[in-house]
Parts: C-alpha cells; structure tokens; sequence
C-alpha cells in the first residue's frame, strides 16, 4: 500500500509521512475519499510542477488525518478555545464547552491538510528553485484554492515553503494568494 502510486512520481508514502504521528502513535491511513484528495494535489499540483522545472519535489507536508491535525494544531486549538472560553464568562460550562468543540471542529475544517470536504493540501518546496518562483509559475499557470508562499525571506531564497491547495468542483477554488511571514496573512506574493 505504501508504494502505491498517486501519480507518475509520487507514493502514498511520501503523502502520509510524518514524524509526529510515529511520534504519538497516529496511524495516518487516509480513507478512500481522502486519498482521492491526495491523488487530486499530485497529479493537479505537484506533478505539473515538477515537470515544469524538470526537478524533484520535496513534499514537506501533505495529508494529515484528523487526529494528527488536531496535535500539530494544539496550540491553536488552546487559543481558540481560551478566547471562547473568556467570551463566555457566566455562561453555563455545558454551553461554552459545546461551543468551544464548535469553534475547534471550524478551524480544522478549514484547514486542506486533512483532505476533507473534496480538497487537499500539500507544503512543498523544488529543490533548487527559489520559493518564490515556484509560487510565482502556480499562481499564473494552475488552478489552485489557496496558494500561500509561507515563512519566505528575499535573503534567502531557500527559506519557507509554498502551500497549494485545491477543491475537487472547479469553480469552487478561490484562487487565493497571499504570504505568512510567521505572525500574519498578507495579500499576494509581496513582489507585485
């Protein structure tokens, strides 16, 4: 199963991997819908990028099942549900706790990593290729939902990594484009 190809130059293996679930335990197994979101980012995202640069990928992050997105999100998750909590002050603990669990359940998902709701997420870089190039050529030549050109610094055009998304209903992918420079989302590439 590992070595199950999504596409011409990707596995499942490279999709699932990740230190963090070996690390606690998670088996992250997609299901079969998941998996066709997996299928979807190699073959629509990574494999078009690839051959246009004639270079490897190197996938940093890909799938991840819901259980390992809720421990790679932790300290999120804690913010999200102390802000909730302190909205809620003389609410009862029944009340607040379902609502924090709501506000949880809504930032996960929005989050593309786990594949869910016929999207699908992947942070990768091209070996050799500035970053900011790679993201440059995906916003101009692909159909993606969100493009995000993550922790990139003009010093070093090796920092960071680029994150493309994508919804499986064409017309539902938003083709946004923004960077995060590690505090906050700002519009475009910031080299218009």
């Amino acid at each position: 199963m590992l070595n199950e190809r999504l596409s011409d130059n990707f596995i499942l293996a490279e999709a699932i991997k990740s230190r963090t679930a070996l690390e606690h335990g998670i088996d992250n197994t997609p299901n079969a819908a998941e998996k066709a979101n997996i299928t979807m980012i190699a073959v629509e995202i990574l494999e078009p990028t690839r051959a246009h640069f004639g270079r490897p990928i190197s996938p940093s992050s890909w799938f991840r099942c819901l259980q390992l997105e809720k421990v790679i999100c932790a300290p999120t998750i804690k913010r999200i549900r102390a802000r909730v909590a302190e909205n809620m002050k003389g609410e009862s603990v029944s009340d607040m706790v379902a609502a924090q669990d709501k506000a949880e359940m809504d930032y996960l998902n929005r989050k593309q990593h786990p594949a869910q709701n016929d999207d699908g997420a992947s942070d990768f870089e091209v070996g050799g290729v500035p970053n900011i190039v790679v993201a440059r050529w995906i916003a101009q030549n692909l159909i993606f939902d969100q493009l995000i050109l993550e922790f990139y610094d003009p010093d070093d055009p090796a920092a960071g990594w680029v994150h493309a998304s994508r919804r499986r209903v064409l017309e539902d992918n938003r083709r946004e484009v923004k960077r995060f420079d590690g505090s906050r989302y700002l519009p475009g590439l910031g080299d218009e």
